[in-house]
């Protein structure tokens, strides 16, 4: 989802939209209004306080709601060209919801707007979604060693041990606890007294899906984690160029600087390899009168 930080202050209400105080301002409503719904699920607090509580909400709903006014009126039509600000608008829009029981409860997504106010829970996020299509792939080869694996205790185990292996469900479930290394001990211990070989089995089973598939989810996971925050810096780096550029700084003195240096060190440069030209010419000139 595409952010709106490359946009320049160019408006005091854009200047203000984008300001550390107003993010601030937002997170800390945030985390208060989070706060009362925690204390809402506490019986004895809600009983003695639950007017004082809800109004407290409503209150921070509204200022959600000014909120978004601000930012809508600062980006305008840009506002709508980012994901993370429809995701906003959903969210405070569900608080205008007739009350129920099941969107009683959905209030508490509210606290979900910190991914898309706060930059390193929303490239966290964008990291985890671009990491989607290599986990699915992980996921179906974790899917066929289960398989493989719950056919094969099913046939070799199954009669005996019919609670973890007696048929292809159940052995499925028993393997996937396997790999979470909960209570695999116990299933290996009832497969080995009809097959004491059975461990190993069990052991090339661990190695393969806890040791080495789970790795590849978290590999997976890592490299893309990587990839999204190397792109955020460079989104950042753009906008800070932008931003100055547009807010008439010293950039341009400062890129004359800059040249200048660049253009004597070249200078001196093709002197350096006008000199070493005239060597090599005079060595070559030496050896030919020398043969």
């Amino acid at each position: 989802m595409s952010t709106l930080t490359q946009t320049s202050p160019a408006s005091p209400m854009l200047a203000f939209v984008e300001s550390a105080f107003f993010r601030r301002t937002v997170i800390t409503l945030i985390l208060l209004n989070a706060l009362l719904l925690g204390l809402d699920t506490i019986p004895d607090v809600s009983t003695a306080f639950g007017n004082l509580l809800s109004g407290a909400d409503r209150i921070i709903v509204w200022f959600f709601v000014a909120e978004l006014a601000l930012r809508i009126g600062a980006y305008r039509g840009k506002f709508f060209r980012s994901g993370w600000n429809w995701f906003d608008l959903a969210i405070v829009a569900l608080s205008f919801m007739p009350n129920s029981d099941v969107l009683s409860v959905l209030r508490v997504l509210r606290l979900l707007r910190l991914i898309a106010i706060v930059p390193s829970l929303r490239v966290v996020v964008e990291g985890l979604i671009a990491a989607l299509p290599g986990m699915g792939a992980v996921s179906l080869l974790m899917a066929i060693f289960m398989f493989i694996g719950g056919v094969i205790v099913t046939k070799m185990f199954g009669a005996k041990a019919p609670t973890q292996f007696g048929d292809l469900f159940i052995s499925t479930f028993s393997l996937l606890q396997v790999t979470t290394l909960d209570g695999w001990p116990d299933m290996a211990r009832a497969a080995m007294k009809t097959n004491p070989s059975a461990w190993v089995f069990f052991f090339g089973y661990i190695f393969v899906t806890t040791f080495t598939v789970m790795n590849l989810f978290v590999g997976v996971m890592v490299s893309s984690m990587e990839e999204r925050v190397a792109a955020h810096k460079e989104e950042q780096a753009k906008a800070r160029a932008l931003e100055a550029q547009l807010a008439g700084r010293d950039a341009p003195e400062s890129e004359s600087e800059d040249t200048r240096m660049l253009l004597a060190e070249l200078k001196t440069l093709r002197q350096e390899l006008g000199q070493l030209r005239a060597e090599v010419r005079g060595q070559r000139r030496a050896e030919a009168i020398e043969s």
